[in-house]
């Protein structure tokens, strides 16, 4: 049959009456990988965040830690385990020297406040000490008439 008797109405229909093949289920192919490796470093992610967070002093070295310690999960993953391991462990160091940083920062902003209460203590202190003066200034009773001024030996006002 051509493909225009089966198009023209009335065309006799003709049916394939062979049997379809039985159905079977797919195979599923499964791949087990076992390695002989060792368990996933500490990516010290926590304390990385800790530094990121709390060191506002420090914030390159908590950002480059936190990058650090997420790159040890896919580099563990894709199996560089020494790479994995040397990343931890650029993230440990940049935690710790973020977190020096910080009590630094920390340490130096208190010694700055702690100067700046004592200046302030000081002046108000003698601006109590000069409104005391000014006190006894403003009791004081001049009496010019027997003043004498004077300067290298020459008296003046008298």
């Amino acid at each position: 049959m051509t493909s225009k008797e089966e198009t023209m109405p009335g065309a006799p229909v003709t049916y394939d009456n062979t049997p379809a093949p039985p159905y079977t289920q797919p195979q599923v192919q499964t791949t087990m990988i076992i390695r002989d490796t060792q368990p996933m470093p500490n990516n010290n992610m926590i304390f990385a965040c800790v530094v990121l967070w709390l060191c506002p002093a420090s914030l390159i070295c908590g950002l480059v830690a936190f990058i650090c310690s997420m790159r040890v999960k896919s580099l563990y993953d894709g199996g560089d385990y020494e790479g994995a391991v040397a990343a931890a462990n650029q993230a440990k160091i940049w935690s710790i020297v973020g977190l020096v940083l910080g009590v630094i920062d920390i340490v130096i902003s208190v010694v700055i406040v702690f100067i700046m209460v004592v200046v302030v203590a000081g002046t108000v202190g003698a601006a109590v000490s000069l409104a005391d003066d000014l006190n006894d200034l403003n009791n004081f009773n001049y009496d010019f008439n027997n003043y004498q001024v004077s300067f290298f030996g020459s008296n003046f006002f008298g």
